[in-house]
């Protein structure tokens, strides 16, 4: 698993906020309780962030989190604006909106429109509850 978290300037306390989520999804991870899937990911994000709410109210941080299983495939999920895209064969970098997965809305129960500026959106197909691509 691979996290990458990025504390919003805008917030107090966003760096530590974004460490805390770090350290407390690592822990989970590597006690290897349950199997990783969207579904497991989402949860412990939901109860990362309920668990942390009152300590870090005016804090922000935007995240990628991506389990590689094996070389087959790989499960991303972000929130605000840390992207991943995926390198094709000619160099260059597939549109990574194609691979988005905004969890923000489910965590906090915002609806797009809140959390997101249209001016920071880019077109892409409609999120499910995981994306996946192929390694």
């Amino acid at each position: 698993m691979a996290i990458i978290l990025d504390g919003s300037t805008s917030g107090t306390a966003s760096g530590d906020f974004a460490r805390e989520i770090a350290r407390r999804m690592v822990y989970w991870f590597v006690a290897g309780a349950e199997t990783v899937t969207a579904d497991a990911l989402i949860a412990q994000l939901r109860m990362t962030h309920a668990a942390l709410a009152m300590d870090f109210r005016t804090a922000s941080a935007s995240y990628v989190l991506m389990h590689v299983e094996g070389m087959r495939q790989a499960l991303v999920l972000h929130a605000g604006d840390c992207l991943v895209g995926r390198r094709e064969e000619d160099g260059w970098l597939a549109d990574a909106a194609a691979y988005r997965h905004r969890i923000a809305g489910r965590i906090r129960g915002r609806p797009p429109s809140v959390r997101h500026s249209p001016a920071r959106q880019t077109p892409g197909p409609p999120s499910g509850r995981s994306s996946g691509f192929p390694l």
